[in-house]
Formats: structure tokens, C-alpha cells, sequence
């Protein structure tokens, strides 16, 4: 095999590889189609949390409810959602 057959060899190699790589990335952003999730915190005696937090687990997305514990925030559908309040111990919430 030649030096030029085998340069041309490896460029379809690296062709290929860069490829199949594009796909397995682009198949988890495919999979989180984003719903917008509304909800209510309230505390064991069903008074609402005002300004607690509701993050996104594993992602920068964040909201804080209203004075009325109200809330509204957009995340993937398989998503983990944390809410937490200053003096509450955090709460976990599969979407």
C-alpha cells in the first residue's frame, strides 16, 4: 500500500469516526424535548414557600417562586427538579 492510498484510508477514517461521534452527541439533545412545568410550594402545613428556589438538576436553570409559592420554569422531560427554602430541608421531584 502506498503512502497516498493510505493517507486517503485514513481520511475516510476520520471521516467516519467524526460522524458517528456527531450522532452520539446530537441523540441526547433529541431525547429532551423541554415541556414547561407550573407548580405551587407550599410547607407541611400547606402555607406556600414564598421566594423558594426550584433548580433543574445537573443544568444552570433556576427560577424562585413568587410570594405566593407559585412558579414556573421550562426543562427537559426526564428532568429532576430540586426546591429549597432557607430553614426547609431540599425536596427532589421527577418531572
Amino acid at each position: 500500500m502506498q503512502f497516498q492510498d493510505r493517507l486517503l484510508l485514513l481520511k475516510k477514517c476520520l471521516a467516519m469516526t467524526s460522524l458517528v461521534v456527531l450522532t452520539l452527541f446530537s441523540l441526547p439533545a433529541k431525547a429532551q424535548n423541554p415541556i414547561r412545568i407550573v407548580g405551587h410550594v407550599t410547607n407541611d402545613n400547606g402555607q406556600p414557600l414564598s421566594r423558594a428556589s426550584v433548580v433543574v438538576k445537573g443544568l444552570h436553570i433556576g427560577v424562585a417562586c413568587d410570594s405566593s409559592g407559585n412558579f414556573a420554569i421550562t426543562a427537559p422531560g426526564h428532568a429532576t427538579l430540586i426546591i429549597s427554602s432557607v430553614g426547609y430541608t431540599d425536596r427532589k421531584s421527577v418531572v
